[in-house]
């Protein structure tokens, strides 16, 4: 009975010193792992494909108005009061990365241009990622150990639905097995972080090539200013339309009125008849209301053109995006580091279960 306690005490009540002298015991095991891990780890760090990070940042200068006019229109509405639509169509930061993840920015953001060391012009992202970028060994390994059964699925996946689609005319909304690819490798090395304390935007992008990375920070930039832009202004946009036209129709009616006017006038000129003097009246007072609305639709057209440009919210940018020098990845001494302990931790392991496992296969078995 003793003896059974003793054991077991021995087993699962190991203080730390009795588990060091166990490891130093196996020093050799512990040194096997790490040679071979360590191995591992320069395989890793020298055949990981090099990769650049570049990044910017701005600020979306919104009048602080429409900010303040949306946030308290949303509070009173909780309450039930109506404070009009003050700042009700203007996108605010924190919605950015609604628009980043639609299907309209994703095409665009594959047929942006980028610069690539083996081509004399720019090419797009899109043809960058089918034909030109070569995947490192590491990542063909993955693809067919981890990516195999998603591989084998791609074979048996039906394409005529994928044909059906792009026969109808929605091109601008869809995104076929291809681009769903590119915009997976795509969207895994770019993000757009939002920092609401202080108020401004960083995209940050990783690519292969140094001058890609910059350029691609830029597009991504340019188009998510462009997406704002659009959004914001689209209402004071279709006003200006509407008026627009309405005023080439109020002008075209005025210069008719004016020049019918001005020729009664001149085919009338001695004549004093009742009826010609009614018919001139007749033409006075239409041109008059022609000139009235004439005027009223300028009028409106300017402040209509001016709402545009008050709504059309202002980009500075802080910190714009640079070509970077030394690529941000592979680490290698990182890299190194994370595999020594990895195979420490297996080896101290692998020691400890084959150390352990007989009396506890023992205790188990009784």
């Amino acid at each position: 009975m003793e003896n059974e306690k003793t054991s077991e005490k021995s087993i699962f009540q190991v203080d730390t010193f009795e588990i060091l002298k166990i490891l130093n015991s196996s020093r050799r095991v512990i040194i096997r792992f790490l040679i071979v891990f360590l191995i591992l780890g320069v395989l890793v760090a020298f055949l990981l494909p090099k990769e650049y990070s570049s990044s910017s940042v701005f600020v979306s200068q919104i009048s602080s108005s429409k900010k303040l006019g949306k946030k308290i229109s949303g509070i009173a509405n909780l309450i039930g009061v109506n404070v009009g639509d003050s700042g009700n169509d203007v996108i605010l930061p924190m919605q950015y990365p609604l628009i980043v993840e639609s299907t309209p920015f994703k095409k665009q953001i594959l047929e942006s241009k980028i610069p690539i060391k083996e081509e004399d012009s720019l090419v797009s992202v899109s043809h960058y990622l089918t034909e030109i970028r070569k995947p490192g060994v590491l990542s063909y390994v993955k693809g067919y150990t981890i990516g195999l059964p998603g591989k084998i699925i791609g074979l048996f996946k039906n394409s005529e639905v994928e044909e059906s689609v792009e026969r109808q005319d929605s091109t601008e909304y869809y995104l076929n097995f291809n681009e769903k690819q590119q915009l997976n490798y795509l969207y895994s090395n770019f993000s757009v972080n939002i920092n609401d304390v202080d108020g401004y935007i960083e995209i940050k992008t990783t690519f292969p090539e140094a001058k890609a990375s910059a350029r691609l920070a830029n597009n991504i930039q340019n188009l998510l200013q462009e997406f704002i832009i659009e959004y914001n202004i689209k209402k004071a946009r279709q006003e200006l339309e509407y008026i627009s036209e309405r005023f080439e129709e109020a002008e075209n009616d005025y210069f008719s009125k004016r020049a019918t006017l001005a020729n009664y006038k001149d085919r009338n000129v001695n004549v004093i008849s009742n009826l010609a003097q009614n018919r001139l009246e007749q033409l006075q007072t239409e041109y008059s209301l022609s000139s009235n609305i004439y005027s009223q639709l300028a009028g409106e057209l300017e402040t209509a053109k001016l709402n545009v440009k008050k709504d059309t919210p202002v980009f500075t940018i802080i910190k714009p995006a640079t070509i970077p020098i030394e690529p941000s990845s592979p680490q290698k001494l990182l890299i190194l580091i994370q595999f020594i302990l990895v195979g420490f931790l297996l080896g101290a392991l692998y020691i400890l279960f084959r150390h352990f496992y007989p009396a506890i296969k023992n205790k188990i078995t009784k």
